[in-house]
């Protein structure tokens, strides 16, 4: 490979990581621009999902023996909110930005990971939140499971990347998909909780 292709390869990727950075800047004040609450809706969806079930199962359950049950609840509201933001926001990436992609040339993947690091974001501000409160109950985390989780949480930000540019392709031709995805994920937030249960 010349110096003059390696060149313009390279300033092709650095012009692809701008691009990546201002759709997410711009996802951003979109997707919170004309709330009042604005950003502090990441961290209430999950919290309010948070009291909602923990009220259900603990009042209409006979209660749940599990210890850490409610860190276990919150932890797991949380990654279930990060993949399901991360897919449906990334489904729609396409049709949301398909005024500007009509326009201008560009890899339409990038739209699509925009859309998926848009959720991680959310996902960490959230749990910078749990760790917060982890001082306050003086809980301290091993070591070992912290890197778990971070591994386990890179193979679900493929999985997700990967779900969403599929549905965002096919979405455009079935648009019954996004009427479809947020059901089965309801479906699936409250079989998660059963099963949690037993």
């Amino acid at each position: 490979m010349s110096y003059n292709a390696y060149d313009m390869k390279l300033r092709k990727q650095k012009n692809s990581i701008d691009l990546l950075r201002e759709l997410i800047k711009t996802n951003l004040k979109l997707r919170y621009n004309d709330s009042l609450l604005g950003v502090l809706w990441v961290m209430m969806k999950p919290l309010l999902n948070f009291l909602v079930l923990f009220f259900v199962f603990s009042a209409f359950r006979g209660g749940v023996d599990k210890e850490n049950y409610a860190a276990s609840l919150l932890i797991g509201l949380i990654v279930y909110t990060f993949i399901q933001e991360g897919i449906t926001f990334g489904m729609n990436s396409l049709l949301s930005m398909q005024g500007i992609i009509l326009k201008v040339n560009f890899p339409r993947n990038l739209a699509v990971l925009s859309a998926v690091l848009v959720s991680m974001i959310n996902f960490f501000i959230n749990l910078f939140i749990i760790l917060l409160l982890t001082l306050f109950v003086n809980f301290v985390p091993n070591p070992l499971g912290v890197l778990y989780f971070f591994l386990i949480m890179l193979v679900i930000l493929v999985i997700i990347y990967s779900a969403s540019l599929i549905l965002s392709i096919l979405v455009i031709r079935i648009r019954d998909l996004e009427n479809i995805v947020p059901i089965f994920f309801s479906i699936t937030l409250l079989g998660i909780c059963n099963l949690s249960t037993i």
